[in-house]
């Protein structure tokens, strides 16, 4: 025999059956949070956020989640699987969204089916909207010019609403050495438009390809194939230096580093009083520069 109570106390569903384990009955309960599914207003063709509904077992049994059902098909799982054993205080988590494909109010049902309990049928809602707005993009593809190592370039890409309602540009996603400066989520009214400024910055000699991933609230995602190419430097010079700090000479320095099996030598003509260069005749490792700034850091 089985009794079903739907709702024991606020927001949590809770399922009980008396079953026989062999001698006295053990209690089997089962609740399941959240005790329904109301998905956001979504536009016909995107689908909405995650709702994760969980299920504990909060008896003293043993259950098994024999199988999952959702209805209609506009309600999509996410995540989990079946079958699923679940030892008291365990729980099992099911991702749950809303895809509508026409605009109006979808009602269904997650069903959970669990041995020896009476099928848990738990409600979702969720309403498809339609949307008068459409994007124009200024670039579908942008190809960077070839430019050294260190060097930066930038283009800026233009999103238009060429639509009849208003739609919001929520966000940009691009991997590196492509990056986007200072955009911020933007309402495009009709007619409006939005600047998304790309920057290709070269650190290493290659070719690079990414995607300038654009969404929307109300559209599907789009995207701007990206390209570039970073040449070698054609010369090196030295950008950084570090001088001697006041009170400390170069031959002071030299004899406390020769001490320590490093060699350093003193800077050319009048730079001799201030820089000095460190030299090596074979591989550095970490554990060498370590020793180098603590040596550093006791006589500077």
């Amino acid at each position: 025999m089985s009794l079903v109570f739907p709702k024991m106390s606020i927001a949590l569903a809770v399922y009980f059956a008396m079953v026989s384990t062999g001698s006295p009955l053990g209690a089997q309960t089962v609740s399941v949070q959240p005790p329904s599914g109301v998905f956001a207003n979504t536009t016909v063709g995107l689908s909405s956020g995650i709702i994760d509904f969980v299920i504990t077992n909060t008896g003293s049994t043993t259950l098994t989640i024999d199988s999952i059902s959702l209805s209609p098909s506009q309600f999509v799982f996410g995540s989990g699987w079946t079958p699923y054993v679940m030892t008291p205080g365990f729980q099992s988590h099911y991702a749950v969204k809303f895809s509508p494909d026409s605009a109006q109010t979808f009602d269904g049902s997650l069903t959970i089916n669990i041995s020896g309990l009476n099928p848990i049928v738990v409600h979702l809602s969720g309403t498809g909207l339609s949307t008068g707005a459409a994007y124009t993009l200024s670039d579908s593809v942008l190809a960077f010019p070839s430019q050294p190592v260190g060097n930066t370039s930038s283009h800026t890409v233009v999103v238009t609403n060429t639509g009849t309602t208003n739609m919001t540009v929520t966000g940009v996603q691009v991997d590196p050495p492509f990056a986007v400066s200072g955009f911020k989520s933007t309402l495009l009214i009709p007619g409006g438009s939005a600047n998304i400024p790309v920057i290709f910055t070269g650190t290493v000699p290659g070719s690079f390809k990414s995607l300038l991933l654009i969404s929307y609230d109300v559209l599907q995602p789009n995207g701007v194939s990206l390209s570039g190419v970073v040449s070698p430097p054609t010369s090196l010079a030295v950008s950084t230096f570090y001088t001697l700090p006041a009170g400390t000479t170069y031959t002071e320095l030299h004899d406390a580093l020769k001490a320590e099996g490093f060699v350093i030598y003193a800077g050319q003509g009048d730079l001799s009083k201030t820089l000095f260069r460190i030299s090596t005749m074979g591989a550095v490792t970490g554990a060498d520069i370590s020793r180098l700034l603590k040596c550093f850091a006791q006589r500077v």
